[in-house]
């Protein structure tokens, strides 16, 4: 059995109205996954959005690129 080890490619640090570049790899060609986004205004309210995406062929999601399948963006 093969275990993979999904790497998520983000900035450790950005501000909260900062676009920021995310990327998976690590993934199966043609993977199914979820991204859930969660942040803290400066108020402290908490404000989450999801995504379903489907990984390329080298078993990469880079959201900017790619269509979600669905979610609340």
């Amino acid at each position: 059995m093969i275990t993979l080890q999904p790497v998520l490619h983000i900035p450790a640090v950005s501000k909260w109205d900062e676009k920021i570049n995310l990327k998976i790899s690590g993934l199966r060609p043609f993977d199914i996954i979820e991204i859930i986004v969660t942040v803290k205004d400066e108020a402290d309210a908490e404000w989450r959005s999801h995504a379903v995406f489907q990984a390329n062929r080298l078993g990469e999601v880079d959201p900017a690129a790619a269509a979600p399948i669905k979610g609340t963006y």
